[in-house]
């Protein structure tokens, strides 16, 4: 504007929105400066002053805190663009931004400072088993487990395999752990391997020695095919099996074993027979004919007419 000779007035640049002052073309970072009309120079004088962009802030967070990282923070110069990508932490994923866009990466055209916040959740990570029998190959009909699920990264699950009938828990296969229940911590999926074995079962057989013998007694595993027998002396027969599980069984039997089995072998005398008679009917009778049990003592009576 215009001022009076010799007069002293303020100038100040004021810089519009977006803008800080800078300098004056004289050097002065002050943008307010006193001036004073002593000089006849200074009658027309045009004053140039420099502005530059405003520079603001982005800045963005986790929600939950601690759950993720951030490329992208920091200061911008006014009417630029960046972005911001969200990055979770080790087992977190990415949701969405708090106001609505759902892509990690986040542009912005900087007018202003600006707060971001990024949800992040847990990620959920499946835990599954495979039960292996004795000669490692996978056989669901061996064991079976409880915990295998989905769970969220960081929990704490408990395992446990479980055999079913006939067997019996050995190992993990996918690590050293020899007893059946274990704690899985989730950092992904994983799967777990155990191996069963068929359990060793006893067939037991008992007689009396002095009658007869029995053969196939000893240790089997669940399911094999057992055969049990039992032979005579001389003098002696088979009777029958003590046991139910056996009755209406002959001598020899094969059966599949389920559980620790006995069975008692019962033999009997066997009968002999007796044949008598007079070589002349007619001189005389003779008696005491039949049959007898084995070692038994048979009166036979020859009379005369």
């Amino acid at each position: 504007g215009q001022k009076d000779f010799g007069t002293t007035f303020t100038l100040e640049a004021l810089p519009a929105y977006g803008y800080d002052f800078d300098r004056w073309s004289t050097g002065s970072p002050n943008p307010k400066r006193d001036i004073t009309l002593s000089s006849p120079w200074r009658l027309d004088t045009t004053f140039y002053a420099s502005f530059k962009r405003h520079k603001y802030t982005i800045s963005a967070k986790a929600d939950p805190e601690g759950t993720g990282t951030f490329i992208g923070v920091g200061q911008y110069e006014y009417e630029t663009d960046t972005a911001v990508t969200a990055k979770p932490a080790t087992g977190y994923q990415f949701v969405g931004w708090t106001d609505g866009p759902t892509d990690s990466r986040y542009p912005i055209h900087i007018e202003e400072d600006k707060e971001l916040i990024a949800r992040f959740e847990k990620i959920p990570y499946t835990i599954t088993a495979v039960a292996y029998d004795e000669d490692t190959i996978p056989d669901p009909n061996v064991g079976y487990f409880d915990g295998p699920n989905t769970y969220l990264f960081g929990e704490e699950v408990p395992v446990e395999a479980i055999p079913h009938t006939g067997y019996e828990f050995v190992r993990w296969l996918d690590a050293d752990i020899w007893r059946p229940t274990r704690t899985v911590k989730v950092t992904g999926n994983v799967e777990l391997q155990a191996l069963f074995r068929r359990k060793t079962m006893k067939v037991k057989l008992t007689c009396d020695g002095t009658m007869g013998k029995v053969s196939g007694a000893g240790d089997y595993k669940y399911q094999d095919l057992v055969t049990v027998q039992a032979d005579t002396l001389y003098g002696y027969d088979f009777d029958r099996w003590k046991e139910d599980d056996a009755a209406g069984e002959g001598p020899k039997f094969s059966f599949y074993i389920e559980q620790d089995t006995s069975f008692t072998a019962l033999f009997k005398p066997h009968e002999f027979e007796v044949q008598t008679k007079a070589e002349e009917p007619y001189m005389g009778d003779v008696t005491g004919y039949g049959k007898y049990p084995y070692k038994t003592q048979q009166k036979v009576v020859a009379e005369a007419h």
